[in-house]
């Protein structure tokens, strides 16, 4: 053992020394010396997530931590703050919300410009421009990312509990044993909310999911598995749902999902997930010569994806579920601009969409501007009055008066410690 982890450990620092090198950009913090985050964060990006994970596991020292009484009192009396501002300005939105069902759709690397977009008459998500052009709709496409080097893992982590994810390491490793306070989780509390589910495009045991769903309070995951796909690490080769097998997904196992109301649906997408070299499906969605290769595939990717969700929403429709469902759809990252090969001026600064349909939401009302990820879960525990005593560190976007920035130095010390 002790050679293997001696061996690892010199192998992983020159491999990151390599990598600085090779990279121009990352030379300063190279010379700087090997700062732990960075290196981290190379590893995960550069070996994937499971070597990622594995050093996790093997290395980190992980311990139970406990506060001292100052950092105690500190992180309650922020906290008791962030709530005492909070429930100043909740308003029951959604009035009728012990009845309604909730759709919570995460898009995997959906950046906001291609909403509403059309290319030579052909709308790039005609599905989401129904869903903006309905009465009631909120819509913000000016949402930032509040990820670390988790990414995927760290923006549905920001929406079902309302905090940051650690700084320089992979959140999943030190959160899995905790408790967590979690949207659905006091949507079952409140309503008596019934089959809360999430349908992922990898395995079980991608991030943890398993284990991190039954924390947030999820009854079921669906993944790869379930369909009987082989998972990542199956025959050393990388296998995902494509986003027409996840809604299949949902369709074929729709009468136990539908069967009790209300219910909630949490639906992970992959197909937008880069690089964008090349497009597998056949789309007909015309091309922009001012946009690079890869920024066109991207669009034909967003096109095929909205085209799966729009074969979920007639699911629901059949179902006379449609109209009775609050759809909350909002992005797990940014895109990477390396993968776009464009300026990040001309892709919207890369910004994310955010959308609560079917809520009855007075826009003219709400906040329009820049918000957060860490925004989601306050705007959720808002709209669906859900009274508790946490609230998150955001501040929810439902009242343009009271919305605050709350994405400071403070906050993620606070996160931390929590």
């Amino acid at each position: 053992p002790l050679v293997v982890i001696v061996l690892f450990g010199t192998e992983r620092v020159l491999m990151n020394a390599i990598l600085a090198i090779r990279d121009h950009k990352e030379k300063a913090l190279l010379l700087q010396g090997f700062d732990f985050p960075y290196m981290h964060k190379r590893n995960v990006q550069h070996r994937g997530i499971f070597c990622g994970q594995l050093y996790d596991d093997a290395i980190v020292t992980r311990e139970d931590k406990v506060l001292t009484a100052e950092e105690k009192a500190f992180v309650e009396r922020y906290s008791k703050q962030l709530c005492d501002s909070a429930t100043q300005y909740i308003d029951t939105t959604v009035r009728d919300s012990a009845s309604k069902n909730i759709i919570f759709i995460l898009l995997e690397s959906a950046l906001s410009f291609p909403v509403g977009e059309v290319i030579d008459g052909v709308e790039v998500t005609p599905n989401l421009n129904a869903l903006l052009h309905e009465s009631g709709t909120y819509y913000n496409g000016k949402c930032n990312d509040n990820i670390g080097i988790g990414e995927s893992f760290d923006g549905q982590f920001i929406y079902h509990t309302g905090l940051l994810p650690l700084v320089g390491k992979l959140t999943s490793t030190f959160v899995v044993n905790n408790d967590l306070k979690a949207f659905p989780l006091a949507l079952k509390e409140k309503y008596g909310t019934q089959n809360a589910i999430m349908a992922i495009p990898t395995g079980p045991g991608m991030w943890r999911q398993e284990e991190m769903c039954r924390l947030y309070g999820y009854d079921l995951l669906l993944s790869a598995e379930t369909a009987g796909e082989k998972v990542m690490g199956d025959g050393g080769e990388w296998l995902n749902l494509e986003d027409s097998l996840i809604v299949d997904l949902l369709i074929d196992n729709s009468e136990d999902l539908f069967s009790k109301a209300p219910f909630i649906h949490t639906v992970l997408t992959m197909s937008m997930h880069g690089p964008y070299d090349e497009v597998k499906h056949d789309i007909d969605l015309p091309m922009l010569s001012s946009y690079s290769l890869e920024t066109n595939n991207y669009l034909k990717h967003y096109h095929y994806t909205d085209r799966q969700l729009g074969r979920y929403f007639q699911v629901l429709k059949s179902k006379g579920m449609y109209d009775n469902s609050i759809i909350i759809i909002a992005s797990d990252h940014t895109a990477r601009v390396r993968y776009l090969k464009m300026p990040q001026e001309q892709i919207g600064n890369g910004t994310l969409p955010f959308i609560i349909a079917h809520a009855d939401i007075d826009s003219e009302k709400c906040w329009n501007g820049e918000m957060n990820q860490l925004d989601v879960f306050t705007t959720i525990l808002d709209l669906l009055d859900l009274e508790t005593d946490w609230y998150g560190l955001g501040s929810s976007v439902l009242d343009k008066d009271s919305y605050k920035n709350r994405l400071n130095e403070t906050t993620q010390k606070v996160s931390d410690l929590i």
